[in-house]
């Protein structure tokens, strides 16, 4: 199955911000997929890397639990 255009974009987003020393904040239009892209980033991460995640309601974390790779 081909990757559709959103999930390139994902991808080349995260890409972009890993390669720009993983400092920065992803500045995306709604519905693009900033959790997934996110959650792309943080599994390039190390395992025992300590990561600090706020989410301001529980409407966005429901959405982080929902992200399905």
């Amino acid at each position: 199955m081909e990757e559709s255009l959103r999930s390139k974009r994902q991808r080349e987003l995260a890409n972009i911000w890993l390669n720009s020393n993983q400092f920065g904040i992803i500045l995306a239009a709604p519905r693009m997929g900033k959790c997934r892209m996110s959650l792309l980033i943080l599994n390039m991460f190390p395992v025992e890397a300590n990561v600090l995640i706020v989410i301001p309601d529980n409407k966005i974390k429901k959405s982080w639990e929902d992200v399905k790779f």
